[in-house]
């Protein structure tokens, strides 16, 4: 067993942090300059479901949806790069540390913090591989819910891509990469303990 002096201690809750790799990443997300203000406004959606187990799913077109997404309007330029960002291992890593691992609240989304810069053309190109990815790989259910169940686990591949890409905007090292990309692995791939 590890543990950490853990110096994230807030007044509604503590950061879940387990060890020296999580730390630095934490540090790194909450120091950055920019705020994650999804209440500016703008010309653009982007769908995002409130509630979350192993994956985030956000969306920048309108699809059938079940009623646990939020639709938010931003910027143009924003909704690719919120798209990949709520689709990478690293919000997901993020949203466990801080918070119920069930809901996800404005209070989770005001604690993470944006890189001040990035390029667009990456992001939109990554932006368009998990979405047209995601259509090809969904699932027709016909619930009460939803009538399309989005597959995010078949996308890990582009998901890879997305984390090296924001790992290298928060000036992550590679242990930190792929410490997110593998956080959890077998739980959030659905992978069976071999007998």
């Amino acid at each position: 067993m590890a543990y950490v002096e853990n110096p994230y201690v807030y007044n509604d809750f503590y950061a879940k942090i387990g060890n020296d790799v999580e730390l630095s990443i934490f540090d790194k997300v909450i120091n950055q300059e920019k705020e994650l203000n999804l209440d500016e406004g703008g010309n653009s959606s982007l769908f995002l479901n409130m509630r979350a187990t192993f994956w985030i799913k956000s969306f920048t077109e309108n699809g059938d949806y079940s009623k646990e997404y939020k639709q938010f309007k931003v910027d143009e330029k924003d909704a690719s790069f919120l798209h990949i960002l709520f689709s990478s291992s690293l919000f997901w890593w993020f949203w466990v540390k801080v918070s119920d691992c069930w809901h996800i609240t404005m209070k989770d989304l005001k604690m993470f913090k944006l890189p001040t810069e990035y390029n667009f053309d990456v992001v939109k190109e990554l932006s368009a591989k998990l979405t047209n990815k995601l259509e090809e790989t969904k699932v027709y259910v016909n619930t009460k819910q939803t009538l399309y169940e989005y597959k995010h686990k078949e996308c890990k591949d582009i998901i890879d891509l997305i984390d090296d890409y924001i790992g290298k905007l928060y000036g992550f090292d590679l242990n930190e990469i792929n410490y997110l990309k593998t956080y959890n692995i077998k739980y959030r791939m659905g992978q069976k303990d071999e007998l």
